[in-house]
């Protein structure tokens, strides 16, 4: 075989096959190394989500007294602390009726976790959260003044520039970060249903009540605050 003057015979051409097989090779080791790699960071913050979650449930039951459960979703990523007996309560949701006497409901909260949120990424989103408030001052005090009818801050625009405010007003409130309330060890931890601040109820019987805060005071003093 001749190419530009030169010849290579059939053991030029072998050593030149062997030589291409060997690299191709020696890619494809690094191809698998890079994906076991991967693989094995991905089990490792899996494993230390569980644990976390499983050591956070073990001090929950610690904490709770007799009649009540603590149950995890997996799929939802959900932990809920639920009373077991229903208790009489009367509605704290806005607009709720005033004279209402009272109804037999059940008592929980819940959490939404996730994987343990960085304490860089949470100030920088933080920071992000806030210039964006900033901004939906401005447009809401804007919007405010042109006495567009609205409830809260749901606006019903009519004309062609108060629907462009409007939207960008919108646009920017769903632009906001949607950051975890507390971490425990490798996970973050978001308020679901019935926090301190936005309970769904409040037990008629003044001892009732106090147990249920109790029980959710002393789940919060297990988890950490981000700051």
């Amino acid at each position: 075989m001749r190419i530009e003057g030169r010849t290579i015979g059939c053991n030029g051409a072998a050593e030149t096959v062997i030589l291409v097989y060997r690299s191709a090779m020696q890619f494809m080791k690094f191809i698998l190394y890079v994906v076991i790699l991967f693989s094995s960071v991905s089990f490792s913050r899996a494993d230390d989500k569980s644990g976390s979650i499983n050591n956070l449930i073990v001090k929950i039951r610690d904490k709770t007294p007799a009649g009540w459960r603590i149950s995890y979703e997996k799929q939802y990523n959900w932990l809920e602390v639920s009373r077991d007996e229903s208790i009489l309560s009367k509605s704290a949701v806005p607009n709720s009726n005033p004279n209402e006497e009272g109804e037999l409901r059940k008592f929980s909260f819940a959490f939404r976790i996730s994987s343990k949120m960085p304490f860089t990424e949470f100030r920088k989103l933080s920071e992000e959260n806030l210039e964006i408030k900033k901004k939906m001052k401005i447009l809401y005090d804007d919007l405010a003044k042109r006495h567009i009818s609205r409830k809260f801050d749901e606006f019903s625009p009519v004309t062609e520039s108060d629907k462009k405010l409007v939207n960008q007003y919108h646009s920017l409130k769903k632009s906001m970060h949607n950051l975890p309330d507390f971490y425990f060890q490798n996970i973050s931890l978001t308020w679901a249903v019935n926090s301190p601040t936005n309970s769904l109820s409040g037990a008629v019987d003044p001892k009732l009540e106090q147990e249920c805060n109790l029980v959710r005071t002393g789940i919060e003093n297990l988890l950490l605050e981000y700051k």
